[in-house]
């Protein structure tokens, strides 16, 4: 006896397959699931580092909640590399890119996140005998958010660039970006004027922070959608 089965999967069961098979890709391509040597040891520094070095020296200070949203650019530095490269490889269609683009910012979040727990379990693993120690519930929220969409931005944008140029000069261009980034938090403070100082200042109270950090979500999670809507069409030229 012979079952045919007729129809067509539907578009949300094919979307989430699609999905996962782009983030077995990626673990493959971390180094997570198939030891790559470079990958591998470039991530496990991070989180060594990051995790774990950082948050012991710092002690109780780990919980400042600017530390904590500065830790949020540690999703950039996982999704935008490693969307560049998986569309080095083959694709087909908008379909596939959107896929592996929302696999990569996925994979940059999660980095974010187990950065985020190393650092908070070895804080209290230095202060175990003091309790437990949590940063405020509202400033982790507004991490997790802004972490997030920070991470689908930067991998919706690298992805646009590694279609219309390549993703060489989608990789260049992005740390470019990076490395104007980091100067600019680290010396643009010495040039900056007296009012914008302490404007800067007051801003770095915790509420101001929060609120801050979840107008800045809702507007990367908007700016991501024009990146996201213009891949919808992009078609591997035929060669």
């Amino acid at each position: 006896m012979r079952i045919v089965v007729r129809g067509t999967v539907s578009a949300p069961v094919r979307a989430s397959t699609t999905l996962w098979r782009e983030l077995r890709r990626l673990l493959s391509y971390a180094g997570l699931t198939r030891p790559r040597l470079y990958t591998t040891t470039v991530n496990l520094f991070v989180l060594l580092a990051f995790g774990i070095a950082i948050p012991w020296r710092r002690g109780y200070d780990f919980f400042d909640p600017v530390l904590i949203l500065l830790y949020c650019l540690i999703a950039l530095l996982f999704s935008a590399p490693a969307i560049t490269d998986l569309l080095g490889t083959e694709w087909t269609d908008g379909h596939t890119i959107r896929a592996r683009l929302y696999a990569c910012s996925l994979y940059g979040w999660a980095a974010f996140v187990t950065v985020l727990v190393l650092g908070i379990v070895t804080v209290n693993i230095q202060y175990r005998a003091f309790g437990i120690h949590l940063p405020p519930p509202a400033v982790l929220t507004a991490a997790l958010a802004l972490s997030f969409t920070a991470s689908l931005w930067v991998a919706s944008c690298a992805a646009l660039f590694a279609v219309v140029l390549s993703p060489t000069a989608a990789k260049l261009i992005i740390r470019a970006a990076f490395v104007f980034l980091l100067f600019a938090l680290l010396f643009a403070g010495r040039w900056l004027p007296d009012e914008w100082r302490i404007a800067i200042a007051a801003a770095t109270a915790t509420r101001s922070l929060i609120r801050i950090a979840l107008i800045g979500s809702a507007v990367l999670f908007l700016a991501a959608l024009g990146p996201i809507a213009a891949l919808h069409y992009a078609r591997r030229p035929a060669e």
